[in-house]
């Protein structure tokens, strides 16, 4: 049984959440039975924004750094890549891609065509947003939750007396003519994500949260909190695609016009997060065996 990992990351952080579902998959395959080492991308000459920042590990997660032993064996272990990463730099012969977003073509031309992909969403592989039309693999799926539900939770006894948005991964391609939440809202920096104690204050006291970001996970922590999620509709995307893409989207509000709409769903939220973590194990399983039936043929 190939149930030997090691992951390609950069140190935990969490305002980002690729890194953070990087980390917690590591922790998830420990957790259940399985081996899972974290590689440090930096230390292969990877660049990258996070390049720069320490290393550091989650002391919520069940993790382990990757040690030489492990390397001078690397056949032994799959290696999970994420869709941002180029090549193969630590040269085993198992590959798995883990696709957190679009698959961009450039980097995509420098993998395997052996490489067993796993989507973590389906929205990814749609043709709004997926623009070379990528289906390799499209039935494997891989979506890690954290939710931090300790942390993230509606407080009755906090007054809503703001509202709050955001752009994240909308900044450079919004412009402020396009922006509708009023002058006075409170913005949440892409930095400011990281620090879940005031965010959580901050979606507490918010009536409503916009988020210029199609998918962001901060649209679904608002909601935890109590907060009316909104996203500020794209040219490129439709209502319909947008609900049928996002497992949550349909508990937020398309604009301001589909708030009504995603109000009347959020009768069934708090039980829809509660069964999306039983799912999110049942998925690590399917994927590690999966990963056995397509990969053991390699040697």
């Amino acid at each position: 049984m190939l149930t030997k990992f090691i992951i390609s990351t950069f140190g935990f952080n969490p305002s980002i959440g690729g890194l953070t579902v990087l980390h917690k998959l590591s922790h998830m395959l420990n957790e259940h039975g399985y081996e899972s080492y974290l590689a440090h991308s930096r230390d292969f000459g990877i660049d990258h924004a996070s390049s720069n920042v320490p290393f550091v590990t989650s002391p919520r997660y069940n993790t382990k750094l990757v040690t030489d032993d492990v390397l001078d064996n690397i056949n032994d272990y799959v290696i999970i890549y994420p869709e941002s990463w180029v090549g193969n730099y630590l040269g085993g012969n198992k590959v798995v891609r883990w696709i957190l977003s679009p698959p961009e073509q450039h980097k995509v031309v420098t993998w395997s065509d052996d490489d067993l992909w796993f989507w973590y969403s389906t929205m990814y592989s749609s043709t709004s947003l997926n623009s070379n039309k990528y289906t390799k693999d499209a039935d494997n799926h891989l979506t890690v939750e954290e939710f931090y539900r300790d942390i993230f939770r509606n407080n009755p006894h906090i007054q809503r007396d703001i509202n709050s948005w955001t752009l994240r991964k909308a900044t450079n391609k919004v412009n402020s003519s396009d922006f509708i939440h009023d002058h006075d809202s409170v913005f949440i920096s892409y930095e400011a994500a990281g620090d879940m104690v005031w965010l959580n204050e901050i979606f507490n006291r918010s009536n409503k949260f916009y988020s210029y970001d199609t998918y962001t996970f901060l649209n679904v922590q608002a909601l935890m909190c109590g907060a009316d999620s909104i996203v500020v509709p794209s040219q490129n995307l439709s209502h319909d695609e947008f609900i049928s893409y996002g497992k949550y989207n349909k508990f937020i509000a398309y604009g301001l016009s589909d708030l009504e709409r995603a109000k009347n769903e959020r009768i069934e939220f708090d039980d829809f997060i509660q069964s999306q973590e039983t799912e999110s194990i049942n998925q690590l399983h399917l994927f590690v065996e999966k990963c056995n039936d397509y990969l053991k043929t390699k040697g």
